[in-house]
């Protein structure tokens, strides 16, 4: 239970899997930590929460048995993402983003991407080696390729400013 756990002033962390049955919800996710959440106990975290994580789909096991019914492709994520973090000015606790491609998302959202999936899981296709960021991208989950295929992944020849964080798992601090 959350609350006992905000209570007890543990570091309280939600995952949010992303997929077709949740993904039209992620409004609703987020107003519901930020509105059911949001009250002071600790310097830490205006909300007792200390991070809200929406993670894509990793199509793998059930998943993968499950696709017609579950699986979403970025294209699908990335509207409902934009929209959601529209409304996000001043979020009082850590929102992170985990399994996405930069390639994927718009390049406000980089700053929220982390890299959390192990090297023998992702890969990069040919046309990555032509990209801009692909020394800060993730790369693709090789499960999604199987999957889902490349056809939406398009390597970035735009020179976008970018802040570095120094720190490989979150190389983007900002987008300028």
């Amino acid at each position: 239970n959350l609350l006992s756990l905000r209570s007890k002033k543990n570091e309280v962390e939600i995952r949010v899997v992303i997929h077709k049955l949740t993904l039209p919800h992620l409004n609703d996710v987020y107003d519901f930590v930020f509105g059911d959440f949001f009250q002071p106990y600790s310097k830490k975290s205006i909300s007792g929460i200390e991070r809200l994580i929406f993670i894509f789909m990793e199509m793998e096991g059930r998943a993968g048995d499950n696709i017609k019914e579950v699986g979403i492709t970025h294209t699908q994520a990335k509207p409902y993402l934009e929209e959601l973090f529209s409304k996000i000015k001043n979020a009082p606790f850590e929102i992170r983003l985990y399994h996405f491609p930069l390639c994927a998302l718009s390049p406000k959202l980089w700053s929220f991407i982390w890299r959390t999936l192990p090297e023998r899981e992702i890969t990069f296709l040919p046309q990555c080696q032509t990209c801009s960021f692909q020394k800060h991208c993730l790369g693709i989950h090789k499960d999604y390729l199987k999957y889902i295929g490349d056809k939406e992944f398009q390597p970035i020849k735009e020179q976008i400013k970018i802040k570095e964080t120094n720190n490989f798992y979150h190389p983007i601090a900002k987008a300028i």
